[in-house]
């Protein structure tokens, strides 16, 4: 059976960057689910994009979907018939949407009746007659955050849109799509090849454009940036620097990528190195370059949209643009260090944090108080720790942050050492935005750490406190990736900080109006299904996690140590009989409350073999396992817990627990609650079966 390709390209106005990669995989992955839902098979869908244009080649299409069989079930046929066998309107109504007549539909029989039932034969549809509501259903599902709309048009679209292509194989699939009727027009290079382009066959879309100057597929651009960067570095013994979100970003900014290389004056390199860094990445999408010892050059690689006839106009273009941002920051960076932090940190009464939590200073104090919690748990100076704090934010009245936001706590740190304050304080101030996203480094001073932490976790209360918590995908104020951020930082650094005295301590600080008993509760609640999330995304299956937070009292140190415990016993071979005992007992105390009211047990009432038994080597496991709790070792104590089972194995087999004589019964109960009890000191292992 022969096989097609079908085109779609959608022609608009210059995308933001940064949204392209997600808009290109949405629209292919809808497909792929319309596709798979209409039963067309496909060989390949291959997302393509550029700054102008969302396409799509699908091949291996049929050309129409194959016939197929549905079975329907109608009516019952005790309501499908009356008494005299007269068909009803039940019976009537499911014939016509068979397309039939009551005659001829069947029937089966079930344990619960007999049904009237039919095998309707469905022709397949045509691909070309499916595909534009198909594409019409995607593109409505498309994530766009603002949606443009343009001239009179009802529609929106993340831009506004000029041209459509949809083919199948040679021929134009008639259609129209986001106001534009669709057709085999296309346009290649905005300078280099403006005029209309007739497109002959889908297979050759690829081919055609790059004739018109427009490499298509991103894939293929970056791997030509990459190539471009290669020979200038080894031309010029240099090295660069390729981050992969720059990387991709620049990849769909241009269309037919040149790389350049531009010098500047090597004056410059006097400043910060992160300031250079923000200058040629974030501000001018430019490639750094360093030497091999990671020394930066006085140059930068930039990637045009164009093949000029003069490179030398395009290098001077560069230059002079690069030169200007330097200019301006080595103005910024001369002037902030006429001041001190200190001078810097007076203005922040003159902005803003949240008009409800007050201005940054009043941030800037409450951090302050904080920071007194973990003077003396991580062993700061009390000095070095009100200092850091009360300068941590005063770099963002410098002109230099307010020119280029991304050295924030970078330059706090450069400004500290200009006046020489203590090097534990100047690293701290640097160090506190740390972490900046999720797999971000971590603090490594415990000075920096602390500060990190309070800051943190004031945002946190604050913020709940104003009734802005997250909702649903909304996250203005990226209070999960401020609660990762304290997860990871005590947990990686082995931390033993209880959570709930910190949050408790940070709502005390906020203002009087504000420190209400819910935000403690709310905040906590919140990291809890924040551990879920984090341990989930590690692999950590759900019924452990249930498991241990069912015991956990919120130290998230000892919350990870407990799930790495049991992680531990449920690859043992006594895991599943422990858990499933466990279960059973919990479900027995469950239904007799009463009975441990009183929870020790009287010996002298054990009669059966198989309960001494047990109440000896619970006797012996309470003796031997204080040690191991003290210490919190948990793996070794679940691990002695495991030596119980053939004591429980045997208990279950060979002992009624429930008695008819109360007193018995309920001595058995107790025996069982102190098992119970013996694994709750780590985790309620009754939620490890599912």
């Amino acid at each position: 059976m022969s096989t097609h390709t079908f085109l779609l390209e959608i022609g608009c106005e210059e995308l933001p960057a940064k949204s392209i990669a997600g808009l290109i995989d949405a629209l292919a992955s809808g497909l792929r689910a319309e596709l798979d839902k209409a039963s067309l098979p496909f060989d390949t869908i291959h997302p393509l994009a550029t700054p102008r244009r969302l396409a799509l080649k699908v091949t291996g299409l049929p050309e129409k979907q194959a016939d197929r069989t549905e079975a329907r079930r109608g009516p019952a046929v005790q309501a499908a018939f009356d008494q005299a066998g007269n068909p009803t309107k039940a019976a009537e109504g499911f014939a016509r949407s068979c397309q039939t007549t009551v005659d001829k539909l069947d029937r089966f029989k079930t344990d619960k009746g007999e049904w009237l039932s039919f095998d309707l034969s469905i022709q397949g549809q045509t691909t070309v007659s499916v595909l534009p509501d198909m594409l019409a259903r995607v593109i409505k599902r498309l994530p766009i955050p603002k949606p443009m709309r343009w001239g009179s048009q009802a529609l929106a679209f993340a831009r506004p849109v000029h041209w459509v292509v949809m083919m199948f194989d040679k021929n134009i699939i008639e259609a129209n799509l986001l106001g534009k009727p669709t057709g085999n027009t296309t346009y290649g290079h905005r300078f280099h090849h403006p005029e209309a382009i007739t497109l002959n066959d889908a297979k050759d879309y690829e081919k055609t454009l790059e004739k018109a100057f427009v490499i298509v597929d991103h894939v293929r651009r970056e791997a030509l940036i990459r190539e471009q960067i290669g020979a200038l570095t080894v031309q010029k013994q240099a090295q660069a620097n390729l981050p992969a979100s720059l990387l991709a970003e620049v990849t769909q900014l241009v269309e037919w990528p040149i790389a350049v290389w531009v010098d500047f004056d090597a004056r410059f390199l006097s400043l910060p190195r992160e300031v250079l860094m923000a200058a040629m990445q974030q501000h001018q999408k430019c490639f750094s370059l360093h030497n091999a010892d990671q020394s930066l050059q006085p140059a930068f690689i930039t990637i045009s949209n164009i093949e000029s006839q003069d490179p030398a106009k395009v290098v001077e273009g560069n230059a002079r643009v690069m030169y200007a941002r330097l200019e301006d920051a080595v103005f910024f960076y001369d002037s902030d260090r006429k001041h001190s932090l200190a001078d810097w940190a007076v203005r922040l009464n003159s902005v803003v944090f949240q008009k409800q939590l007050g201005t940054l200073q009043d941030k800037t104090d409450r951090i302050t108080a904080l920071m007194a919690t973990f003077v003396k748990a991580l062993s700061l100076s009390n000095t070095e720790a009100k200092q850091a704090a009360a300068l941590c934010k005063a770099d963002l009245m410098t002109n230099m942050v307010e020119e280029f936001p991304e050295v924030q706590g970078t330059m706090g740190y450069y400004l500290a050492a200009h006046e020489k304050l203590p090097n534990a304080v100047a690293i701290a101030i640097k160090e506190h935005y740390l972490p900046r996203f999720s797999q971000d480094t971590l603090p490594e001073t415990p000075l920096g750490l602390a500060l990190a932490l309070a800051d943190r976790l004031d945002t946190l209360v604050g913020i709940f406190a104003i009734g802005k918590h997250p909702t649903g995908d909304k996250d203005p104020f990226a209070l999960r990736r401020a609660a990762i951020g304290v997860l990871r930082m005590i947990i990686e650094n082995q931390l033993d900080l209880p959570l709930k005295p910190l949050v408790e301590q940070a709502v005390k600080a906020l203002p009087p109006a504000l420190q209400q008993p819910s935000v403690a509760t709310d905040v906590l609640a919140f990291f809890h299904d924040r551990v879920k999330a984090f341990y989930q995304e590690q692999g950590v299956e759900t019924n452990i996690l249930h498991a241990v937070l069912a015991c956990a009292d919120g130290d998230l140190w000892d919350i990870h140590q407990r799930i790495q415990a049991v992680s531990a016993f449920v690859q043992l071979p006594e895991a599943d009989s422990l858990a499933a005992a466990n279960k059973r007992v919990s479900n027995l105390l469950a239904k007799q409350p009463e009975a441990i009211v009183e929870t020790t047990v009287d010996h002298t009432l054990l009669t059966d073999d198989a309960e001494k038994t047990l109440a000896k080597a619970l006797l012996e496991q309470q003796n031997t396992l204080g040690a191991l709790l003290t210490q919190k070792d948990y793996t070794g104590l679940l691990t002695a817990l495991t030596g119980l089972k053939p004591a429980v194995d045997a208990f279950f087999d060979a002992v009624m627990i429930m008695a008819d004589d109360l007193a018995v019964r309920q001595n058995r109960l107790r025996l069982l609650y102190q098992l119970q009890q013996l694994f709750l000191h780590v985790a309620d292992i009754a939620k490890l079966q599912r």
